[in-house]
């Protein structure tokens, strides 16, 4: 079983390893502001990157940017990435590790600061794991960080220095929309930036509506399987039982695609109506009829072998809700098919967002639990196929 989950684990990496994320066209500006145009490897970065990997062409070799040797880097209609010395305050919004002052605690930093809104005034965004922080900028002002903090008081309870508010204030106040109603949130921010850049007539563009489209897929699903029940009650020796033979299932996948990391995770639950009949062999004999709703939910992640194919592996949480199901003992009598929750792991192939084929292997659930004595193990292989209705 060890040598099962190891070598399963270094096929995944293996697959990984050959997955491909594409260079697109871009540029970077340099220490000697020169502006280069390359084919910049584009991670869709969720956290702010240090550095990144760019080809002048591609024959070219691949060459590494980073903080130290470039200004500003982009992918063309995708993202843009600045470089700034910031004096930054890094408080964190996690109740258990609060401070107990209002005042900020700014260091200074050198950064890429991912652009969010061009124009009069410019909107960065900083994301470093569950820390979010903002940027911005006037023309011919310096960059600064909208100020916000949470912070317990001296009655230990939450409270929140809102600066910012008064920065919108003084620096981007717009009479069309009320700052005091902006949150410290990337869309409160971006909406009120973008507005303000329309009160001064200002030509603006919006980096986080390009390439930012979360997407839904409703795949329906039909698959063919080898199933292998085994219960077992060895209380009073009842041992050596199987039955193995071809189950049936159909069902419908419902998909959210994440706009962050190149669309490469995706959330998905899939209700599907599974149903299975075989004889009992071994130390006793008999039938099993086991008919069930199972309910996986669970994550993708894909890897891009070109624009139209795509391999993915997933992992799920099953439910299982058993309809009219029973395990028929000739000797012993029956049982009633109880069943637990099992995980579910698949590796599948996915053909212009349209069609898929995987395989599945689920382990792990009992199907007797309402008995003390019995346990029987399920399992399952599956060949699933797929068709995306949207």
């Amino acid at each position: 079983m060890k040598l099962r989950i190891t070598m399963t684990i270094l096929f995944f990496i293996g697959l990984k390893s050959i997955a491909q994320i594409k260079f697109e066209k871009g540029y970077i500006i340099n220490n000697n502001d020169e502006k280069i145009e390359c084919l910049i490897k584009n991670e869709d970065w969720l956290h702010n990157p240090t550095n990144f990997t760019y080809k002048i062409n591609n024959n070219s070799h691949e060459i590494e940017g980073n903080l130290k040797n470039t200004k500003e880097f982009g992918v063309h209609e995708i993202s843009k990435y600045v470089r700034f010395k910031v004096n930054i305050d890094k408080s964190v919004t996690n109740v258990n590790q609060l401070s107990n002052t209002r005042m900020y605690d700014f260091v200074i930093e050198t950064l890429f600061l991912k652009v969010l809104v061009e124009g009069k005034a410019n909107l960065y965004g900083l994301q470093e794991g569950n820390l979010a922080k903002y940027f911005y900028k006037k023309e011919n002002t310096t960059i600064k960080q909208l100020e916000y903090k949470e912070y317990l008081n001296s009655n230990n309870y939450l409270a929140k220095n809102k600066n910012y508010l008064t920065q919108l204030r003084i620096d981007v106040l717009c009479d069309k929309v009320d700052y005091k109603n902006v949150l410290y949130k990337k869309n409160s921010l971006v909406k009120y930036f973008i507005t303000y850049n329309n009160c001064n007539n200002s030509l603006t563009k919006d980096y986080t509506k390009l390439n930012n489209i979360n997407k839904f897929n409703l795949n329906f699903k039909l698959g063919i399987g080898n199933t292998i029940i085994k219960p077992s009650n060895i209380t009073y020796g009842y041992t050596n039982i199987e039955s193995s033979g071809i189950n049936i299932r159909a069902g419908i996948e419902a998909e959210y695609i994440f706009s962050f990391n190149k669309n490469k995770w995706s959330l998905f639950i899939e209700p599907t109506y599974q149903t299975y009949s075989g004889d009992i062999k071994g130390s006793q004999s008999g039938e099993i009829d086991y008919n069930s709703i199972e309910l996986p939910f669970g994550v993708k992640h894909y890897m891009f072998l070109n624009d139209n194919s795509k391999l993915f592996i997933s992992g799920a949480y099953v439910i299982d809700f058993t309809m009219n199901s029973k395990i028929d003992f000739k000797n012993i009598g029956d049982l009633e098919i109880k069943s637990g929750p099992s995980t579910q792991i698949g590796f599948g192939y996915n053909y212009d967002n349209k069609y898929t084929i995987e395989a599945r292997y689920n382990t792990g659930r009992d199907i007797t639990l309402g008995y003390s004595y019995w346990e029987t193990k399920y399992s399952s292989f599956s060949i699933v196929l797929g068709y995306n209705f949207l």
